[in-house]
């Protein structure tokens, strides 16, 4: 989540004309957070009665299989991230929301797929993923990194920002 200052005033101004509060709580608890969803982007502005107080950056991974991974990773102008899971693994879960936000701030200069492990034996198996959750780093349809393992969202980005353009 991001917090707005006043001096992103301009924030508030872009959002407003979707003007769809979601109220949250109930009418004797005090001052009620409202929340309002945009059609941009996929983001939501977080109210406190008429004032912006953060925004939640939310991007759905995009989802690739064997047949797709060529197209959508190794042919693609920017760094690509293949994020490797399975529905049952715990830390895969965990690892979802940090990589969700990093797509969403660096949405023109990084793209974030996932690919299920079980779903699509042909790239798993291919890039020799052993463990999971395992993220390659992709540049120019090449290599150039692996994280593996649960990760913070600060641990990430230290290890992604060397490979973006």
């Amino acid at each position: 989540m991001h917090f707005l200052t006043p001096k992103m005033g301009s924030c508030f101004w872009t959002v407003t004309k979707y003007n769809m509060p979601l109220h949250l709580g109930t009418i004797n608890t005090g001052p009620t957070p409202v929340q309002l969803l945009t059609q941009t982007a996929g983001r939501s502005i977080f109210w406190w009665h008429n004032f912006p107080i953060g925004v939640d950056n939310v991007t759905e991974l995009i989802n690739v299989t064997d047949n797709s991974f060529d197209a959508e990773v190794l042919k693609c102008d920017i760094p690509v991230i293949a994020d490797f899971w399975a529905e049952w693994c715990e830390p895969c879960k965990s690892l979802e929301p940090p990589l969700k936000e990093i797509a969403a701030d660096y949405e023109e200069r990084l793209k974030i797929v996932k690919v299920d492990i079980e779903s699509n034996p042909t790239v798993t198996s291919g890039y020799t993923v052993l463990t999971i959750p395992m993220l390659i780093i992709f540049k120019n349809g090449q290599e150039v990194g692996r994280i593996n393992g649960a990760q913070t969202r600060m641990s990430l980005l230290a290890k992604i920002k060397p490979h973006l353009n």
